[in-house]
């Protein structure tokens, strides 16, 4: 069993088409750090496309969480997530 962040479909990080933004979890974190608001502009072409989103989508780097497999034997139910921001 595999943490579900560490699965294909999450990680593309050529986004070219709704389905593919969709499931990019890079994509995702990068219109989240733009302010663009939930709904249908983060599938649009122009923000997939937007070079300032297609720029910081290629600087996320994500994994699973340290601890998964532990704490998923002491509790199938946990989900454990961490966020580390590292800016200028």
């Amino acid at each position: 069993l595999l943490p579900i962040v560490d699965w294909p479909i999450w990680q593309v990080r050529e986004v070219r088409t709704q389905e593919a933004a969709q499931f990019s979890v890079a994509h995702v974190l990068s219109v989240v750090a733009h302010r663009i608001r939930v709904g249908s502009d983060w599938q649009s072409y122009e923000t997939i496309m937007d070079p300032r989103i297609v720029e910081f989508r290629n600087k996320i780097n994500f994994g699973p969480h340290p601890e998964w497999g532990k704490m998923l034997i002491e509790d199938p139910r946990s989900n454990p997530a961490s966020v580390e921001v590292v800016a200028k």
